[in-house]
């Protein structure tokens, strides 16, 4: 086989984010063991799904905020598993708590706000209500408000 015939190599978080993880015990739960398991898939296979657990798990932040951003600037509300807008929610919590740590800074908050107001204009069009900072727990619900029923 000559180099030509070799495959190419995709990269995975454990190759791009060191160090590599080892498999966890057996009794660890579902969401460790499947952390473990999206660590060796290659990066550009991971999908919004994939990207809103690492994300949430605070994993590979450096690596895997650009490809949210590039899901959520194509689709606003890219939905894993949860809803609707799952991903944006996953990105924002991060955000607002560990987004000066990362390079880029300015740039990610600048496409975050633009992602923001394209995703409640697409909501807006549709049938679902938007939910509201307060009800996905990015801020705390003002005393005075009546909560709604939802």
């Amino acid at each position: 086989m000559n180099r030509t015939d070799r495959p190419v190599s995709r990269p995975t978080l454990d190759d791009v984010d060191p160090p590599a993880w080892t498999w966890p015990p057996p009794v660890d739960t579902h969401l460790v063991r499947r952390c473990h398991e999206l660590r060796k898939v290659p990066v550009d296979a991971l999908g919004v799904e994939d990207l809103r657990l690492l994300i949430g798990q605070e994993i590979a932040l450096p690596v895997l905020l650009p490809l949210a951003l590039a899901h959520l600037e194509a689709d606003p509300l890219a939905e894993g598993d949860l809803y609707a807008g799952d991903l944006l929610v996953a990105v924002r919590r991060v955000a607002a708590e560990r987004l000066e740590e990362l390079p880029g800074e300015v740039d990610v908050r600048k496409r975050l706000a633009q992602i923001e107001v394209r995703a409640q204009e697409h909501q807006a069009r549709r049938d679902e209500p938007w939910w509201t900072p307060e009800e996905i727990g990015l801020t705390e619900p003002d005393a005075d408000e009546p909560r709604s029923g939802r």
